[in-house]
């Protein structure tokens, strides 16, 4: 992996980028394009560009010292953010864990960064107790579902120190409330290809929008093949008063619901 060093965020995500998208000695590449596109909706600098307002919200936020502590990315993908956070964590302290073993062999193909491994869909995490100063979750829990989410919670906070962070994104009342939108366009206009999909993400999007403005986890479970069951993978929206009430290890230290930072909601946890 190329040295970080004299290189600021943003020339690192350029660096990354080209390392996808052209080659670059030393830089990580990439799966195929549609892989790319299937995991995470985007491929090459569209990808790296779409989450990396989060990467460098995760690194203001954080506590504790990234040259020195120990990072998880929990849902590693294809690697987007792993090489990322390789700009300021040191290799050995990087890891990674996904439960498809498919696109883990990937991450080792094309030089993704960090010691990455395999988890059971809802299993425990492979680490010991308080590992971990940092811990971070793109585009994962807005599709787990809620006993899923709940195990994840669980074992997140147990390899998090006292004091450790964790910072993750889901769906909320804004993207509940575009399937209601879109249900109601159907009866009057015709829908874009995008709207089509969406369209079939609920069978009563206003009855799960109705029960997250009742505090309940959300969850529709349409699987993504594989190990991608339906009982475990799908589309959830994860209210505030679910969090307060679930996530008893945890301390919640901001949520940030703004499309111009992430489309999905942002929420930053402390282990307590």
């Amino acid at each position: 992996m190329l040295s970080p060093d004299g290189y600021t965020d943003e020339q690192w995500l350029e660096l990354m980028i080209e390392g996808l998208e052209k080659g670059h000695k030393g830089v990580p590449g990439g799966p195929a394009p549609d892989i790319q596109r299937r995991f995470v909706g985007w491929s090459g600098g569209a990808a790296m560009r779409e989450c990396f307002a989060f990467f460098q919200l995760v690194k203001r936020v954080y506590r504790g010292d990234l040259s020195e502590d120990r990072v998880l990315d929990f849902g590693v993908g294809w690697g987007r953010l792993i090489r990322l956070f390789a700009h300021d964590v040191p290799e050995r302290h990087l890891f990674g864990v996904d439960v498809d073993p498919d696109i883990l062999q990937a991450c080792a193909d094309t030089g993704v960064p960090g010691s990455l491994g395999r988890m059971d869909p809802g299993g425990p995490l492979p680490f010991g107790t308080g590992e971990f100063g940092l811990a971070y979750a793109y585009s994962v829990f807005s599709h787990l579902s809620e006993p899923a989410a709940v195990t994840a919670f669980d074992e997140l906070a147990r390899v998090l120190r006292r004091g450790g962070q964790l910072t993750f994104t889901t769906q909320g009342h804004r993207f509940l409330e575009s399937c209601c939108a879109i249900r109601r366009k159907t009866q009057s206009e015709p829908l874009t290809e995008a709207e089509k999909t969406m369209d079939l993400f609920f069978e009563d999007p206003f009855h799960a929008l109705k029960r997250f403005r009742k505090g309940k986890h959300v969850y529709t479970g349409v699987g993504g093949g594989g190990v991608l069951t339906a009982d475990f993978y799908g589309w959830a929206a994860i209210p505030e008063r679910w969090l307060r009430s679930n996530l008893r290890e945890f301390t919640i230290e901001d949520i940030t619901d703004d499309p111009s930072v992430n489309e999905q909601v942002v929420v930053t946890l402390r282990r307590r």
